[in-house]
């Protein structure tokens, strides 16, 4: 994503909890993992490298600034709703 002159590359984890917990925003799942818990250094490590390869395929100037948010999704299916928290820039 582009916002103004700085890039945007948004990482999407997602689980489910049971409802009772959709009002808490950094609940556990059900499987008592955060999404943002599955965002291990080797994911970032391999992110940074498919930016690396965007930003030289598109000759995107040295000076752009970009970072990586992490949007972290969290389902009920009974209730057929999700709630999405946006973690903003989580590697500097």
């Amino acid at each position: 994503m582009k916002r103004g002159s700085r890039l945007y590359f948004i990482e999407v984890k997602t689980v489910s909890r049971e409802p009772r917990k959709m009002g808490t925003l950094r609940g556990k799942s059900d499987s008592g993992v955060r999404p943002e818990e599955n965002m291990h250094r080797r994911k970032i490590q391999r992110m940074n490298r498919a930016i690396q390869t965007y930003l030289l395929d598109h000759r995107v100037s040295r000076d752009t600034e970009w970072q990586i948010d992490l949007a972290c999704v969290y389902l009920d299916f009974s209730s057929h709703r999700a709630t999405v928290e946006l973690l903003e820039n989580i590697v500097l």
